[in-house]
Formats: structure tokens, C-alpha cells, sequence
């Protein structure tokens, strides 16, 4: 109190309110000037010319607080109760669960955009089902879904996933069907190479993979090319990926190419998947039939010659394995002195008539 009240404390409170005045004044213009001046006025050349200079004692004044922050965190985690560090360990179990929560949501979205792209496309109608159960027996290749007859699935309809074909219902129940996979060593689809359009039997194989038969060796195949449905049977939408072509070989005295083919996804990667309940047989013009889908015995058995009963000359259906696998149906005259005889290969009957030919007819 003596120092302020003598006279040189006095002088040091006055000088220092003058420079406080001083200093406030300075600010103003300083403002005023800067707002009013273009960028190339002087008191923009000398704010640049300060942060040019002041720019690396301010970098390396960073760098050397930075482990000085760092050392100040350890020491705080080291000196926190065990309660903080419990809520802390909480709160990240919690952020890791919510991570893997979204991450899970995210990529059943990504899915089932895929099923919808391939729905719309192909303007399919049908049932969105996920994956209970996959068979883990070596003879076959199986999955069972969480819907049944009460959700409108029915026997031999067309399975998919966002990336084309994958089976086709062989068992139903009320609330799950079985849906036997493509893979599976009893399956034969009628499929088309998708450059040259040339059509043959997709088989399943006990190795995991497909093999498309009954194309002849003068087509050019190469590895790559999609395999896809052929729009023939009822069955299959025609264009559906099947898969892809991963080798093709053949001896020079066969007469078909030995083509194995890559499934569009494999059973373990089944999650959800696309019943197909209907779909538009004409699709830009082109016949959206489905596709042959019975066991490959049965593909195979349309495709070898057909027998007359004993009391009439047999005949051969032409080796034709698109159309056989199809259900069309294969016509050949056979002569006959007693009348006409029909013969279907779907139900065995026998029908006579007066006309003087016979007709084997093969409905695959």
C-alpha cells in the first residue's frame, strides 16, 4: 500500500494505463485498416510476413509439447482408480460390440440389395428366406431355409442369391424347405455358354464342382466364360448365371469337350436366399422359360435311345441334349402294320389308333 501511494508507484499505475490506451488504439486502426485495405495492403504483407516467420517455432514447439501430452495420459491411466478404468474397459466392449453389430447389418444389406438387383432384373416374383442348416454329407449338397408351404414355396422351385443360381427346392414342409444346390452329384441343369450360346447339361460332382456336358468338341470355349440358364424346361428364368468356366480339355477321338465349371458361390457362403415363386416368361423378347432341374439320371436317360415295347420295332431319340433336357419332345416314325402306338416316356402309356404309323414321343 505505501508503494502505490508514493509518487513513483503512482507514475508506474499512469504509465501502464497509457500503454494499455496506447495498445487498444494500435488494435483499432490496425483493425479498421485491415478490414478496409485490399489483400495487398501493408498490414496484410505484415500479418503474412509474421506467420511466415512465427510458422516453424510454432511446428517444433508442437513437436516438443506432443510428448509432454503423451507422458501427462500415462500418467493419468496410471494414476486412475479402478473404477474409471472398469467404466473405460466397458465403454470399449461396448463400442467393439456395436462395430461388429453395424459391420453385421452392413453386409446383410449389401446381400439383399443383391437379391433385389437380380429379382428386378428378371423381373421375379418369390420369398426371401435365410439359411438354418447346410448338409455336411459327402453324397450330397443340401441346405434347408426357414421357409415352407405357408410362406408359398412348393417343390422344384428355382433357389438363387444375389449372383444367379444356386438349387432348387426338393423337400417342403409347413415352415422350412430343403433346397438341393447345384453341386450336388444327383443335379443336372440345362445351362448355355453365354458367347457362343451353344447349350449342354450342367452336372453336379462329388468334387465340389460343375460339369458341362454334351458340347461338342468343334465349339470354342474358353476359360472365363459364364455359364448361364437356357430358358428351357419351365423351370429356370432364362440368363441366370450358373457359373464360370475354369478349364476345358478333350481327347482327340471324344466327341464331346470335358469342361469343369466354378459354382457362382459355394454352400458355405449361403446366408440368405430368393425362392423363385413366378416369373415373366418374355423378357425383352426373349422366352424367360425356366430350365430343366431333375436329377442329371433323369437328363441322361432323355438323352439315350428310347425303347418301343416288345412287339414293336424300337427307335432312337436324336442325341440332342439341349432339347432333351428341355421336356420338349423328340419325335421318330416308326413303321408298324397293325396301327399307330404312342409311346411317353413321362408315363409309360401306350396308346393305339387306326393310322398306319408309330410315334415315340419322350417328354422330358
Amino acid at each position: 500500500m505505501a508503494n502505490m501511494d508514493s509518487p513513483i508507484g503512482e507514475r508506474d499505475q499512469r504509465r501502464g494505463v497509457r500503454l494499455l490506451v496506447i495498445l487498444l488504439v494500435v488494435s483499432l486502426v490496425s483493425v479498421t485498416l485491415y478490414s478496409r485495405e485490399g489483400s495487398s495492403g501493408p498490414v496484410h504483407l505484415l500479418r503474412s510476413a509474421v506467420q511466415t516467420v512465427a510458422t516453424p517455432f510454432r511446428l517444433l514447439g508442437s513437436q516438443l509439447v506432443r510428448p509432454l501430452d503423451a507422458l501427462g495420459n500415462v500418467v493419468s491411466n496410471l494414476t486412475a482408480d479402478s473404477a474409471t478404468l472398469e467404466e473405460l474397459q466397458g465403454e470399449n466392449e461396448q463400442l467393439v460390440q456395436q462395430l461388429a453389430q453395424f459391420n453385421e447389418y452392413k453386409s446383410e444389406n449389401e446381400r439383399l440389395e443383391a437379391i433385389l438387383a437380380l429379382s428386378s432384373a428378371y423381373d421375379l416374383q418369390g420369398v426371401a428366406a435365410r439359411v438354418i442348416e447346410k448338409s455336411d454329407e459327402t453324397w450330397t449338397d443340401t441346405i434347408v431355409i426357414d421357409k415352407g408351404s405357408t410362406s408359398g414355396i412348393r417343390m422344384d422351385m428355382p433357389v438363387t442369391i444375389g449372383s444367379g443360381v444356386i438349387g432348387q427346392v426338393c423337400s417342403v414342409s409347413a415352415t422350412t424347405s430343403t433346397v438341393r444346390l447345384l453341386t450336388d452329384p444327383s443335379m443336372g441343369v440345362s445351362a448355355m455358354l453365354q458367347n457362343s450360346r451353344t447349350t449342354g447339361i450342367l452336372a453336379g460332382s462329388v468334387d465340389g464342382y460343375l460339369h458341362l456336358q454334351y458340347v461338342t468338341t468343334d465349339v470354342d470355349v474358353s476359360t472365363g466364360e459364364i455359364v448361364v440358364s437356357s430358358g428351357l424346361g419351365g423351370v429356370y428364368p432364362k440368363g441366370l448365371p450358373l457359373g464360370r468356366v475354369v478349364s476345358v480339355s478333350s481327347a482327340s477321338s471324344d466327341q464331346y469337350l470335358d469342361i469343369t465349371v466354378e459354382p457362382i458361390s459355394r454352400a458355405s457362403n449361403y446366408e440368405e436366399v430368393f425362392v423363385i415363386t413366378s416369373f415373366d416368361d418374355q423378357l425383352d423378347g426373349t422366352s424367360m422359360a425356366g430350365d430343366f432341374a431333375g436329377s442329371f439320371g433323369q437328363a441322361s436317360e432323355a438323352v439315350a435311345s428310347t425303347s418301343l415295347p416288345a412287339s414293336q420295332p424300337s427307335s432312337s431319340v436324336p442325341e440332342d441334349a439341349a432339347s432333351s433336357a428341355s421336356g420338349e419332345q423328340a419325335q421318330t416314325d416308326v413303321p408298324s402294320d397293325q396301327g399307330q402306338a404312342e409311346v411317353t416316356a413321362d408315363g409309360g402309356s401306350v396308346v393305339e389308333t387306326d393310322q398306319g404309323a408309330g410315334v415315340a414321343a419322350v417328354d422330358g
